[in-house]
């Protein structure tokens, strides 16, 4: 059986004080492309994460770097 993780202050709720706390998140993202080439694959797969970044946003995140790890082609 795991610990559970303690994601609340063990202190009191009224002697507690409230801090701001940036940190970098990374995440791994396949996603499926139809393209000319793998450098236009690439391309199109990194504008379409850049488009689709209101949820990331309204969720507290700002999209930073997108590095292209690799691109393989697939069958359909």
């Amino acid at each position: 059986m795991t610990k559970p993780i303690n994601t609340i202050s063990k202190c009191n709720k009224y002697l507690r004080e409230s801090y701001t706390v940036a940190m970098y998140v990374d995440f791994y993202k396949e996603m499926r492309v139809r393209a000319e080439s793998p450098e236009e694959a690439a391309e199109l797969a990194e504008n379409r994460i850049r488009a689709r970044q209101t949820s990331l946003y309204s969720s507290g995140y700002s999209l930073g770097d997108v590095e292209v790890l690799d691109v393989k082609e697939t069958d359909q």
